[in-house]
């Protein structure tokens, strides 16, 4: 399968080990993603505005566990 580089140099790699809290996809974990959290924080399912990938615990609900993770993988996959 073919990858294709992103423009911040990133790439797209399906075999790539996704980093629960990498919301963008983009292979870290950092405000951006947490701006994606804010957003659907506090929603369960069938809100509108629910992001499931947010929902790291899969308990239908964005909340302070699921947070929880977004800390704990803070910085992973940045590089420094």
């Amino acid at each position: 399968m073919e990858s294709t580089v992103k423009p911040e140099g990133k790439h797209d790699d399906p075999h790539k080990h996704h980093i629960k809290g990498d919301l963008n996809h983009d292979g870290c974990v950092n405000m951006d993603d947490m701006e994606l959290f804010q957003e659907t924080f506090g929603k369960q399912k069938d809100d509108p505005g629910f992001n499931p990938e947010a929902d790291f615990n899969r308990d239908g609900v964005v909340n302070i566990q699921d947070f929880r993770v977004m800390r704990e993988n803070f910085g992973k996959g940045c590089d420094s």
